[in-house]
């Protein structure tokens, strides 16, 4: 695969994921996406990981102004499932609006780590 292109297997999916880099990829999840149907894309991207063999997935939230529970339960199901398979996941681009709205609810380290940006 061509770093920077998106992977096949995943068009029909409100999401993107590109290889950025050696054992890192890009998911920019798009309009549509349902935190609520995370089954419709759990498997999808897992294989897509493990087929790429990627060691550290980044995750865009910089289209969110808010986190809500919903999307938050999403992001944790997916972090969780990647560290089962050994890859460790990023939030990118968290907003100050989404970063406050995740601190009123938040009883526990989130499952993923944050930075700025990536290679944060």
């Amino acid at each position: 695969m061509i770093p920077g292109t998106s992977m096949p297997g995943l068009a029909d999916l409100p999401l993107h994921l590109t290889r950025i880099g050696t054992g890192d990829m890009l998911l920019e999840p798009r309009d549509g996406l349902d935190p609520d149907a995370a089954e419709d894309y759990l498997e999808p991207i897992l294989a897509c990981l493990r087929e790429q063999h990627v060691a550290r997935l980044y995750y865009d939230v910089q289209q969110l102004a808010v986190i809500d529970p919903v999307y938050y339960g999403w992001m944790a199901h997916l972090a969780r499932a990647c560290q089962a398979m050994g890859v460790r996941m990023v939030a990118v681009h968290v907003r100050p609006s989404a970063a406050f709205a995740m601190s009123r609810y938040l009883q526990a380290e989130p499952p993923f780590a944050t930075a700025l940006d990536v290679g944060g």
